[in-house]
């Protein structure tokens, strides 16, 4: 457009759009699954820490019944030491090989 002895005036037209989902401004769906999954991840580890608080108390008394009890017979001994290396190898497993570090002796039982 000009506008009087040679002078130009630029017009600009243009416009501004903002859109808001207000539903995802106070809570997005996806805060509620990853909610969810944390739950379920806390849940899970409460589970292994029970499962592993129990192999290691039925370790303990296998241990201690081999100690203070022994068994009479060689089979009965060489039953009760393969539990306790089967329920040994199970925490290890849980644990993530945590167990099996510590351990000094190949023999079951014999360890720490």
């Amino acid at each position: 457009r000009v506008c009087g002895r040679g002078t130009r005036l630029v017009a600009w037209r243009g416009g501004l759009r903002a859109a808001w989902e207000l539903d995802r401004l106070l809570f997005a769906r996806e805060e509620l699954a990853l909610a969810e999954a944390m739950s379920r991840l806390a849940r899970h580890r409460e589970e292994r820490v029970e499962r592993a608080t129990r192999l290691l108390f039925q370790r303990v008394a296998l241990k201690a019944e081999l100690l203070l009890s022994p068994p009479p017979d060689a089979p009965e001994r060489a039953r009760r030491e393969l539990e306790l290396a089967r329920v040994a190898a199970e925490l290890d497993a849980l644990t993530g090989g945590l167990l099996g570090r510590g351990r000094t002796s190949a023999v079951p039982g014999a360890e720490r």
